[in-house]
């Protein structure tokens, strides 16, 4: 019988079959949908993809929301998870050649001027052939409109705006 040893205990061990990780290259891309304006309701769509040639274990990306953006909702994909609060999305295991995870984000927009929202791959247990993969989408909100609202009193429908009032105390 043969002995089987992983790759990191191979210098200490004499061994007939070593084990080896393949590594796997994770890719993040990043788009939004929706009007880019201050305080409008838009989607970020990430996606994660395997690039192979082995299987990602333990793979996390790090989208936390940047100021300007307010967290709405989020929806992964499958068994994925998000949490707004750390902006990880843990993915877990994407299989080489297998289906893409993705994650929607939903914020609204509350500055106005540049806005960067990076995500980027912090976690994944095998060897990663280009490590530190990030993506990053730049808004530009443009100034918002100042809208300023004067309220009148009237009487009547037609009659003057009252500037003052009289109190009556019986």
């Amino acid at each position: 019988s043969a002995n089987v040893h992983t790759a990191s205990d191979v210098a200490h061990t004499p061994c007939d079959i070593v084990i080896v990780s393949l590594p796997a290259y994770v890719n993040v891309t990043k788009t939004v949908t929706g009007s880019v304006n201050y305080w409008n309701l838009i989607t970020f769509h990430i996606t994660a993809h395997n690039n192979g040639p082995g299987n990602a274990d333990g793979v996390q990306v790090r989208d936390l929301l940047p100021a300007g953006l307010t967290y709405v909702s989020s929806t992964p994909s499958g068994t994925t998870t998000y949490d707004d609060a750390s902006g990880i999305w843990d993915i877990g295991t994407l299989i080489f050649g297998g289906t893409d995870a993705t994650l929607d984000i939903v914020a609204n927009v509350t500055q106005t001027g540049i806005i960067v929202n990076w995500a980027n791959v912090t976690a994944q247990t095998n060897p990663d052939s280009q490590p530190f993969n990030t993506t990053s989408l730049t808004l530009n909100v443009p100034p918002a409109t100042i809208v300023e609202l004067t309220k009148e009193f009237r009487a009547t429908l037609n009659g003057p705006a009252i500037t003052t009032a009289n109190y009556l105390d019986t």
